[in-house]
């Protein structure tokens, strides 16, 4: 299998990150080889593997959430101290058994100012969307200034749920998408 095979299905999920996933599916690839022959030399197996084609692999579909989907965790006008915003708990990797997993996030802001928090569970029932909930973890944190320009990450994680909390004090976040 060439390179250029693999870039063709990777280029258009990861972007410029798709020499990064081709790298992690060849050092896959290669320790399951080692791997089973190491295995197979120990009881005595003979084995041979032959990969004809992985290029034909469907990616995961992204999933989205757009601002009506948003979900008010705490509210200035019954007290709390800030409006927090939370979308739903998105799919992580917890149908795939991975070590670890390239995830690509983009937000889409209208004129956001405020704080965003991307956050991943590891729990294995749907987690609390409570913004407080030990449920959740950060992975990564962002201040944005009246921004109206897409904001995007790759991260990896190994996590059943991906979120994004959002705590705004001008704006909003009309979309948000991910791709794992």
């Amino acid at each position: 299998m060439k390179k250029e095979d693999f870039k063709k299905v990777l280029f258009p999920i990861h972007r410029n990150f798709w020499q990064i996933a081709y790298k992690k599916l060849m050092s896959k690839i290669s320790t399951l080889k080692s791997t089973l022959k190491r295995r197979s030399k120990e009881n005595n197996i003979k084995f041979d593997i032959e990969i004809l084609d992985q290029t034909k692999l469907t990616p995961a579909k992204t999933q989205t959430a757009n601002a009506s989907s948003f979900i008010q965790v705490t509210n200035t006008d019954t007290g709390d101290d800030s409006n927090v915003f939370v979308t739903s708990a998105f799919e992580g990797n917890q149908k795939r058994n991975f070590d670890s997993i390239l995830h690509s996030i983009a937000i889409h802001p209208n004129a956001y100012t405020g704080k965003i928090d991307i956050q991943a569970s590891c729990i294995e029932n749907t987690p609390s969307t409570a913004n407080n909930s030990s449920d959740w973890f950060s992975i990564s944190n962002v201040t944005l200034s009246a921004n109206s320009t897409i904001y995007h990450e790759t991260f990896q994680v190994n996590a059943n749920y991906i979120r994004v909390m959002s705590e705004p004090s001008a704006g909003n976040i009309t979309l948000v998408q991910l791709r794992n």
